[in-house]
């Protein structure tokens, strides 16, 4: 009797121990914990700084015992070095929400080369006594760059200096210096057909280019084909070009910048003999030089210097300094000269100036002057005949006959 009756009380706390054991289970599986991301702040976050998240924990089922929560930060994200990932929260009580939530803050870092981007965030959490955690969903945090920058990295224009009239290549390559892609690019060159400031129009297409999409730090060609007009007056045009584009967040970004195009051509400057009295060797005179600008570039800071040599003498100044000299426009220059030699003298002149994109210019030339015998010039009516000393000598033959005969007769 005695043994049947310790029988049956272990029996009885077996019973006992089960039935804690499933209401343990049963007030554990009854529990119903929320956890939502209530805030995030700054949002978005830029890449390499600080970030604080809040996190609710609501419990609409029965108490916990002291409760366990934990963060799971990746890529991009790391927790401060003062900060735990792990919080023991303690009782959640039965129906505890609203005004009664639990609120749980980390600081975190944002990797410096982190992508714009939303990221995604795990937490998990336990009862203390329980041996398996409970996993939340992921949690967006969103980093983003202060500015998406898609800008012009170079550009190029071929040839470098463009004729009127000419065809030329304008190459531009764009690059995104975001570190998220960006989306619908729009560029557009600055073309104004409707003003003079601008003289080139696009060949073989609009001046427009529509790019879907360019991976973040890459770069991406564009091609115009443009021409120049016929009359573009020869210098450095500035042309403005326009960039939309967006985000992966949406945001709408809007830029202009500047490209330069030179129009030139190569300066062509003829040299004459605008007029001289210059006509026999050994004998001073004026020369005067005409300059003309047949080209269709502007000259600026032309300098005219003859040189001499065993057959040409420079009295005064060898130089002579003219300036600006605009396209069909002419100017002259005046040297005074002693000349030796043949009867064509070849007065040799180096001109140096710069053009409208001030590349520098040396011309040498040779202008080329005929000289005569004095008998040719007086023949040719260029010189006049000196007969004073005839005359002289005439006269005072006449004088002396005079007293001759004079004397003559006084004997």
């Amino acid at each position: 009797m005695k043994k049947i009756t310790i029988l049956l009380s272990i029996i009885m706390l077996i019973t006992i121990n089960i039935a804690i054991a499933d209401n343990t289970r049963y007030l554990y599986d009854t529990q119903n914990i929320a956890i939502s991301l209530i805030k995030q702040e700054p949002d978005p976050v830029e890449p390499g700084k600080e970030v604080e998240l809040s996190f609710k924990i609501d419990n609409t089922g029965k108490s916990t015992t002291a409760l366990i929560f934990e963060i799971l930060p990746e890529y991009p994200f790391s927790l401060l070095p003062e900060q735990s990932a792990t919080n023991y929260i303690g009782v959640v009580g039965a129906s505890q929400n609203d005004k009664q939530s639990v609120i749980v803050r980390y600081k975190l870092r944002t990797a410096l080369d982190a992508t714009d981007s939303s990221y995604k965030l795990k937490i998990r959490y336990k009862e203390k006594d329980a041996d398996s955690w409970t996993v939340s969903e992921d949690f967006n945090v969103n980093v983003r760059s202060h500015e998406a920058i898609l800008a012009i990295e170079k550009f190029s224009i071929s040839p470098n200096i463009v004729a009127p009239g000419e065809r030329a290549k304008l190459n531009i390559e764009l690059r995104n210096y975001a570190t998220s892609p960006l989306k619908d690019i729009r560029f557009s060159l600055g073309l104004d057909t409707t003003s003079d400031s601008l003289p080139f129009a696009p060949v073989g297409n609009t001046n427009e280019r529509v790019v879907p999409f360019i991976e973040p730090q890459k770069n991406i060609p564009l091609e115009f084909e443009l021409i120049a007009d016929a009359d573009a007056k020869g210098k450095i045009y500035k042309m403005q070009v326009n960039i939309k584009y967006s985000d992966i967040f949406n945001k709408n970004y809007s830029k202009s910048s500047l490209v330069s195009i030179i129009v030139g051509d190569k300066p062509n400057l003829d040299i004459s003999l605008e007029r001289t009295d210059v006509y026999t060797t050994d004998k001073p005179g004026l020369v005067v030089l005409r300059i003309v600008n047949k080209g269709t570039t502007d000259i600026k800071f032309l300098n005219l210097r003859v040189i001499r040599n065993e057959n040409l003498m420079v009295i005064g100044a060898e130089e002579e300094y003219i300036g600006e000299l605009e396209s069909g426009d002419f100017s002259t220059a005046d040297f005074r000269l002693i000349a030796k030699g043949s009867d064509k003298l070849k007065i040799p002149v180096s001109m140096t100036f710069r053009d409208s994109s001030n590349r520098e210019f040396t011309d040498n030339r040779e202008v080329v002057l005929q000289l005569y015998s004095t008998k040719e010039a007086q023949s040719l009516g260029i010189l006049k005949s000196n007969n004073i000393g005839w005359v002289l000598l005439v006269s005072a033959l006449i004088i002396v006959g005079y007293f001759i005969m004079r004397r003559r007769k006084k004997k």
